[in-house]
């Protein structure tokens, strides 16, 4: 796939600047270099995000048809005039995706017959690289951003890039916008600061290669700076989340008040990139890759639960946190934290293949459902045993480790975790090691009182007239302890060390930090059809929840200032019925 950011001034096309096109020469050097950069790629499909098709407030636009023709008329050049079919299978791949995920569309044939020149103008420069023919020789599509948040803008993007894949389209992928619109007092628009500062914020974006910094570019400046093509960058940021991407910054201008910005993005599918460079490795030295070989790319490594072997992509994801803001709504509290770290689970000999692998967001599963879980990586022991560890930290957001930081350090690793498969949930197991299980102060039944270790002391008392049974007990030597058979008590409140709450309300478990201890976590929730189990170690900045032996884990920091909390934990457990 190739992608790319260009302008669409209709003075850069010589039918209608005539000789003022020199005054952007550097524009119009770079618009030839995309054209035969596109040329070369020879693309089945183009699509084109422009903001001068039809556009909403509060959804995008995708034109509906077998085609449509564009000229710059209105520009005062009718010629050349182009027909532009359309690629109907991929838009209707596209609505498909927007309706399954509630992303709000418009397919229409209202204005589809003629191409908008915030389309045409950077497709002129690829016919010109064709010939000019009057019939583009690739399939179009085209779309409109909307006024819509940041991370819709974000989610569109990626469904875009998921459609091309699910049908293996051959593309490109353009954002046509302009930069601000008032770098000068004679421009179209006059002056303002935040003119030039928007271009610089922009372009400095495009040259980091990182679009998803997009976003952090200040508000106010994006609106005051009169530029048209900021909604489209963050969907193509979108679209990239999932690649390596190499930019090529090409130009940027400003000569006439409006700011022009051309970019080359060469992105490629890391899962791609590790099945080229396995099979290099192997026909060119007639073996696999060796983990020194593979640090740039995802943790990869086989499991198996009798017969059945399976792949795993083990995978530190950036961005997923906006493109699957439909979760929340769904009710699905899935990708809550900045940063997200999971698995796919593929074919055992992923590696060995030299084709394209096409993974959706389904397919992801995340490690752990707390706060502080981030960049696992894993290896296998002497034992033979997959072994899991991952940082206990996050960075870029709302919370923070200020009562550690004062001593001048922060983070820690968490508890090594041993991987298993079970194919009956289609899920990774992560238990702590056996050689842990000394830590563990505290093994019992809540329900029945059966205290599971001799050494362990529960206090309990029972409400007749609620139903509230709690459990007290306090540890001297350990923090760490195992309850059973909850699936017999229903709904809970678990009370580790007075910082933390477990709250089960038969469907969702929710981990709570205190004010004082959270540093400024709150809230974790997964959603959990049934709570058989819960194991915790913790110690005194760090807990490690596991659920029904490692279906769930939840990390996170903590940083309890009453010391005389660390010494209890208190559980209530109420039956459902």
């Amino acid at each position: 796939m190739r992608v790319y950011i260009l302008p669409h001034p209709p003075i850069a096309v010589p039918e209608v600047g005539g000789e003022e096109i020199h005054k952007i020469e550097a524009t119009e050097e770079a618009f030839d270099k995309v054209a035969a950069d596109i040329a070369e790629y020879d693309p089945e499909t183009i699509v084109v995000i422009s903001p001068h098709n039809i556009m909403y407030r509060d959804a995008f636009y995708i034109a509906k048809g077998s085609g449509g023709e564009g000229n710059l008329a209105r520009f005062g050049a009718p010629k050349p005039d182009v027909y532009f079919p359309y690629d109907t299978e991929l838009a209707e791949e596209i609505v498909g995706l927007c309706n399954e995920f509630d992303i709000p569309v418009v397919y229409s044939e209202e204005g589809a017959k003629d191409v908008d020149h915030g389309t045409f103008v950077p497709l002129y420069y690829v016919n010109r690289e064709y010939g000019m023919p009057q019939t583009s020789p690739y399939k179009i599509l085209r779309i409109a951003p909307s006024m819509l948040q940041d991370d819709v803008l974000y989610d569109m993007g990626y469904l875009i890039e998921r459609a091309v894949a699910h049908i293996g389209r051959r593309a490109v992928i353009i954002a046509s916008g302009d930069l601000s619109h008032k770098l000068k007092e004679d421009g179209p628009y006059g002056f303002i600061k935040e003119g030039p500062e928007f271009d610089r914020l922009v372009t400095d974006v495009m040259k980091s290669g990182k679009l998803d910094k997009f976003a952090d570019i200040d508000k106010t400046v994006n609106d005051l700076s009169a530029n048209c093509g900021y909604p489209g960058f963050v969907m193509l940021a979108g679209a990239l989340q999932d690649y390596k991407i190499t930019p090529d910054f090409l130009s940027y201008e400003g000569v006439f008040g409006v700011g022009y910005g051309i970019c080359i993005f060469e992105c490629e599918n890391w899962y791609v990139r590790l099945a080229k460079k396995s099979l290099e490795k192997y026909v060119r030295e007639g073996r696999q890759l060796e983990p020194e070989d593979t640090e740039e790319f995802p943790d990869f490594f086989t499991l198996k639960e009798g017969e059945e072997e399976i792949g795993v992509l083990n995978v530190a994801v950036q961005g997923i946190h906006q493109a699957f803001s439909f979760c929340e709504k769904a009710g699905d509290y899935r990708y809550q934290n900045q940063y997200q770290s999971g698995y796919f689970i593929t074919e055992s000999n992923l590696i060995q293949k030299d084709e394209a692998i096409t993974m959706v967001n389904g397919d992801y599963h995340e490690w752990d459902y707390g706060f502080d879980f981030y960049a696992a990586q894993s290896f296998e022991d002497e034992k033979g045993r997959r072994i899991l560890w991952g940082w206990a930290a996050m960075i870029d957001t709302d919370y923070t480790n200020e009562p550690e930081i004062v001593t001048g350090v922060q983070h820690v690793l968490t508890m090594p975790r041993v991987l298993s498969y079970d194919s009956k949930k289609g899920l990774i197991l992560q238990r702590w090691p056996e050689e842990y299980d000394g830590f563990i102060g505290y093994d019992f039944s809540v329900v029945d009182k059966r205290i599971k270790k001799d050494d362990s002391s529960v206090i309990f008392e029972e409400d007749s007239a609620t139903g509230i049974l709690t459990g007290k007990f306090t540890s001297k030597r350990t923090y760490a302890a195992r309850i059973t058979e909850l699936e017999e008590a229903g709904k809970f409140v678990l009370r580790i060390v007075g910082a933390l709450n477990l709250e089960y309300d038969g469907e969702f478990l929710s981990l709570i930090l205190n004010k004082s201890a959270g540093s400024g976590r709150m809230m974790r929730r997964v959603k959990v059809t049934e709570i058989s189990s819960i194991t915790y170690f913790v110690d005194s900045s760090i807990a490690e929840i596991f659920i029904n032996d490692g279906e769930y884990v939840l990390t996170t920091r903590f940083f309890s200032r009453n010391k005389s909390f660390r010494n209890e934990i208190k559980v209530e457990l109420k039956d459902v019925q």
